[in-house]
């Protein structure tokens, strides 16, 4: 974040990556990005990318779950 345009979203957006950043089950050798899309009619959607270093199916939906932002 620069700062010199500082808004809500981009805080809530650098706080995103850096939860998963600091996610012991999240990879840090693949894409970690947290981006807005366009506005629409419910809201401002928020775009996530990351990766879990587990590859069984199973724990992928044990984190899914249990990561909430």
């Amino acid at each position: 974040m620069s700062g010199k345009h500082l808004t809500n979203i981009a805080c809530f957006r650098a706080y995103i990556e850096g939860y998963l950043k600091s996610n012991p089950r999240i990879s840090k050798e693949h894409t970690i990005l947290a981006r807005q899309l366009a506005p629409n009619e419910n809201g401002l959607p928020i775009e996530i990318y990351a990766f879990k270093k587990d590859i069984e199916l199973k724990k992928y939906e044990e984190i899914q779950q249990n990561t909430e932002l």
